[in-house]
């Protein structure tokens, strides 16, 4: 409850400065007994929206919550491009978070610089996990043009080889000093299918994309049913082209 302060002319026609301060705070039910009831919880809504304030996204916060509340997933998108480890903001992050949109690389959560091919080499690998992706994709993707596949001279295949270990160059510089690593761990991270393709070498439920604009891109099986869960995103949509079961 508050009053408007009085001021000069104490007469039917005196001034009226600013609002006091808050003098009286009523409980809903102590204010439905000096209102009508009806009257009173209108009163109390329209006081409540006109002075609440949305509530800040939370961090850290579970995998789990973060792909069901499209609020905490533009908040990570804010944040992390000064983040020293994703642990800051996911309790359990992946193993590969990438922002397209941004050219994010996290390597078991510490960010890793990558150079503009191997960025584009990882985002293709990683949108379909564990699948064969073909040489002739991969070439077209980093390098786009005009190529003829026939015959036994074919440059492409050392230029996508290439590309792989200059990749793993980069997540090794990355991450030296910052963490341990499994013998042979890099080596097998992409896994190589002689003349016919490579593949990400790591199960599906430890990558996310997150696409350009406010799409998101989930290469992650929990192995749960997705109809236990009711999405609230009006201005966030998920992108089909990806097998999507959220635990």
């Amino acid at each position: 409850m508050r009053y408007w302060d009085r001021t000069g002319d104490d007469g039917p026609f005196g001034g009226y400065d600013q609002l006091s301060s808050f003098v009286l705070e009523l409980p809903l039910s102590e204010l439905a007994r000096l209102l009508p009831q009806q009257f009173a919880v209108r009163l109390f809504n329209l006081v409540r929206k006109l002075f609440s304030t949305p509530e800040r996204p939370r961090f850290p916060c579970t995998l789990a919550d973060l792909l069901r509340n499209g609020a905490l997933l533009d908040g990570l998108r804010h944040r992390l491009m000064s983040v020293n480890h994703l642990s800051e903001l996911i309790d359990d992050p992946p193993a590969i978070v990438i922002d397209q949109r941004q050219k994010l690389f996290f390597y078991r959560g510490i960010p890793v610089p990558l150079r503009p091919v191997s960025f584009s080499y990882m985002l293709l690998l990683a949108q379909s996990p564990g699948e064969l992706v073909m040489r002739e994709v991969i070439y077209r993707c980093l390098w786009p043009g005009e190529i003829n596949f026939e015959g036994t001279n074919k440059p492409y295949e050392r230029q996508i080889t290439d590309q792989k270990r200059k990749l793993l160059d980069d997540i090794r510089r990355g991450i030296a000093g910052r963490m341990e690593i499994r013998e042979g761990e890099l080596e097998s991270l992409i896994a190589t299918r002689h003349k016919m393709g490579y593949m990400l070498n790591i199960d599906r439920k430890h990558v996310l994309v997150l696409s350009k604009g406010n799409l998101l891109v989930v290469a992650l099986l929990l192995f749960l049913d997705l109809d236990r869960f009711v999405f609230d995103w009006p201005d966030w949509i998920l992108d089909v082209t990806v097998v999507l079961c959220l635990g």
